[in-house]
């Protein structure tokens, strides 16, 4: 045995004792991490979710614009027509 290990008076029981703790908070310290990193990625995926929709909210506003429209025309066409009709047959 060296002259060291006989003099030891916990210094190294100390430092492993000081390693297991900074080993200790190191694993803690991701596990946390690693949490908040979940977190935000189910974040990340509903905002992507919302954007989705918002984006086939906004095709189908279009789309439902663009019926509106096509309706609009249609009925004064047709409103057309019975007023013709009506003045044709002195109605």
């Amino acid at each position: 045995m060296g002259v060291n290990a006989l003099l030891d008076t916990g210094d190294k029981s100390k430092k492993a004792q000081l390693q297991a703790e900074k080993e200790r908070k190191a694993q803690l310290v991701i596990k946390n991490m690693q949490g908040a990193i979940n977190q935000l990625v189910e974040q990340i995926e509903g905002l992507q979710e919302k954007a989705i929709n918002l984006e086939a909210s906004a095709s189908d506003a279009e789309a439902n614009r663009e019926a509106i429209r096509l309706l609009t025309e249609r009925l004064k066409f047709m409103q057309q027509s019975i007023a013709k009709r009506k003045q044709a047959f002195g109605v």
